[in-house]
């Protein structure tokens, strides 16, 4: 199936350029991948895990390039995907450019000042610093979201810090492996492939675990720090 979507894919480029189709959540084209070992155990590698990247990276662009997508939630995911493979290559610039896109998706205002602000962080301490390297770009990361988080209304994103605060402190490598084993390997063990959502997730769990893990910590005590600030 992943072939034959792939090539019709390629193929069709030049009409759909021509005559861009508008795609709602359910009708975009669905790929799977084929891995050589089980998702819970793949999403740890480094070898071969970039190439897997870059086709589910590759296959997402080319839907995002040779259609109109109007359905929100499906170019969220669009997004999400793309940002995280920047992530993944360490490429800040782009990071930056998929933040921008994927926020400006949201409607709730405070989904507006929160989505991707810890990343878009990340990315621009990376550029500050010219470094990808934790250790040097720490204190830098941490002054920098510190001042980000201030500029925000507390009693818009109180909320939505907490939920996030939370979410960084049950959002350990461990109990993302677990979610791979549960979620996807099953599938896997019947087929031999990941589909394209399994793929996403794997991408997402990969971008956390190599480039945001090193900065939980940091996080976790930043949004901590707020809180009891803002906090009545």
């Amino acid at each position: 199936m992943t072939v034959l979507l792939t090539a019709l894919l390629s193929g069709c480029i030049s009409l759909q350029a021509q005559n861009p189709r508008i795609v709602r959540s359910g009708e975009i084209p669905v790929f799977n991948y084929k891995i050589p070992v089980k998702p819970s155990e793949f999403v740890q590698q480094k070898e071969g895990f970039e190439h897997f990247a870059d086709q589910v990276s590759n296959d997402t662009q080319s839907v995002l390039d040779s259609d109109e997508i109007t359905d929100k939630s499906a170019l969220k995911e669009i997004y999400d995907t793309l940002l995280s493979k920047a992530l993944i290559d360490g490429d800040a610039l782009k990071a930056l450019d998929f933040v921008y896109e994927r926020r400006a998706l949201e409607e709730n205002p405070s989904d507006k000042q929160l989505n991707g602000l810890i990343i878009q962080n990340i990315a621009e301490s990376w550029m500050e610093k010219n470094s990808l390297d934790p250790a040097q770009i720490r204190n830098l990361f941490r002054f920098n979201l510190t001042e980000a988080l201030n500029k925000l209304s507390w009693n818009s994103v109180r909320n939505e810090v907490e939920q996030l605060k939370t979410r960084f402190e049950n959002m350990s490598p461990d109990v993302m492996i677990e979610s791979v084993r549960s979620d996807i390997d099953p599938d896997y063990e019947k087929t031999g492939q990941v589909s394209d959502k399994a793929a996403r997730m794997l991408l997402n769990y990969r971008c956390m675990m190599t480039r945001v893990e090193d900065f939980r910590k940091d996080i976790i005590e930043v949004l901590d720090d707020y809180i009891r600030q803002n906090r009545p």
